[in-house]
């Protein structure tokens, strides 16, 4: 199934955002940080192999237990009765609350670290369900560049490059839902007709070209890169692509263009190897 709109749900709102202020209170962690470059990136588990909440890192939960909700779904019931309602809960593995703002996320890959591993029991189907969000949340895959709105239920292609921004101080939510491949890619969303799965075009971002004069800036930062401010430097050319149309592949390529031009060739190397680890294996 390619990425696309699957649905929409009527959401209670109250309940949702009565739900959402009691969230406050619960243990987020901050997984998956070496994917963001920003200021707030962070989870709960709410549906985990076991029910334990854990790290938020699902490679290190025991995949032989059964799905169970954790601590912190159980705290959300209207959310919870949400997705049982509408989703194939029998083939959930996953489910979470992201929460984001000021932040982007570098290009990668997901479920890469499951290819060596991949079984019926494994993640291989994602799905967001937005609950708060604002015109600055972004979304893209490979070049192309897209919003999500509020209730709609959208099948990610996590396998796919791809990468999200929330380019404001405003907090997005999104729930996030991995399922199992036992079902293939149909039947995850209860009632969800006969619409094709599609990236509508009233969601898709216009960005005007990458110029010249643009390009070459962000080559220049070659000059100045170090280990400490890398993320801050990957942050801004993932940025970028999300305001300018830099051609297929931008992100990476551009990578590939100041490992030529890093005077340190230590850190080039470093930096060289960043694609394999985004998009290719992340096996511990």
């Amino acid at each position: 199934m390619h990425t696309g709109r699957v649905s929409a749900l009527e959401l209670d709102q109250e309940k949702l955002r009565s739900e959402m202020e009691l969230t406050r209170t619960f243990r987020f962690t901050e997984a998956y940080q070496e994917f963001v470059s920003g200021k707030l990136s962070k989870d709960v588990m709410l549906w985990t192999p076991g029910g334990v909440s854990g790290d938020g890192i699902i490679a290190h939960y025991d995949q032989s237990l059964e799905p169970r909700i954790t601590e912190y779904g159980e705290r959300l019931p209207y959310l919870m009765q949400t997705v049982e309602e509408n989703f194939a809960t029998e083939h959930i593995r996953f489910a979470r609350l992201a929460v984001l703002s000021e932040m982007v996320h570098i290009p990668h890959r997901d479920y890469v670290e499951f290819a060596g591993a991949a079984s019926q029991a494994t993640p291989a189907h994602r799905l967001h369900l937005p609950i708060i969000t604002n015109p600055s949340c972004l979304f893209s895959e490979d070049n192309t560049v897209y919003r999500m709105k509020v209730g709609e239920v959208w099948f990610l292609d996590a396998s796919r490059e791809h990468g999200s921004a929330a380019l404001s101080a405003e907090t997005r939510i999104h729930l996030i839902v991995d399922f199992t491949d036992e079902a293939g890619d149909t039947g995850l969303v209860r009632g969800a007709g006969e619409e094709p799965v599609s990236i509508p075009q009233s969601h898709l971002v216009h960005r005007e070209p990458l110029s010249d004069e643009e390009r070459a800036g962000l080559y220049s930062l070659a000059s100045i890169v170090d280990r400490d401010n890398l993320k801050d430097v990957l942050g801004i050319i993932a940025k970028k692509h999300y305001r300018r149309d830099g051609g297929d592949g931008f992100f990476w390529n551009t990578v590939d263009a100041l490992v030529e031009r890093i005077p340190d060739r230590e850190l080039a190397k470093h930096v060289a190897g960043l694609r394999e680890y985004f998009l290719l294996d992340r096996t511990e």
